[in-house]
């Protein structure tokens, strides 16, 4: 699974580009009284995949599969290094309950990860942004669960700026 696009909250103006904050892109969006707000890392979107092995390929039990935000992206050597020595397939497993089938998305970054890429860390690291869990249908974690996974796996979420509401 891709990790969605997610959407503008507000409509933007088709001339200048700007964001228009008396405009709400769909009518849903003004139903959360409070958004939590965190930070947008630039580097390359990550997944960590969680699955149960495929029987029909002979590859029974718990595996591990680190990806891009698609099966086409060219994971860096560094980032795909780090990813396999912090994260192996033990550390991921015991994050979820057993039989779990989870996929947690983050954010690579650091030298060799995107422009600038030192910016953030001198060295390359990941942090955790969403988890989802395949229970019959994709069902995302709260917050709450997703801070909770990313402490049980050594990693760190990415930073929150806060709750707001719209008019914040």
């Amino acid at each position: 699974m891709e990790y969605p696009s997610i959407e503008n909250l507000y409509v933007r103006d088709m001339t200048t580009h700007k964001v228009l904050p008396d405009k709400l892109k769909r009518p849903e969006f003004a139903i959360p009284q409070r958004w939590l707000v965190t930070e947008k890392i630039d580097g390359m979107n990550v997944r960590i995949i969680l699955n149960n092995g495929d029987p029909a390929n002979l590859t029974p039990g718990p595996q591990v599969i680190y990806g891009g935000r698609t099966s086409a992206a060219q994971m860096p050597k560094p980032l795909l290094a780090m990813l396999r020595e912090r994260f192996p397939l033990e550390k991921v497993v015991a994050a979820f309950d057993p039989g779990t089938e989870a996929t947690i998305f983050g954010e690579g970054y650091g030298p060799g990860i995107q422009k600038g890429g030192g910016n953030y860390s001198p060295v390359v690291s990941f942090r955790v942004f969403d988890v989802v869990i395949f229970a019959g249908r994709p069902w995302w974690l709260n917050w709450a669960d997703v801070e909770s996974v990313a402490s049980k796996i050594g990693a760190e979420t990415v930073p929150v700026r806060g709750m707001f509401t719209l008019d914040d």
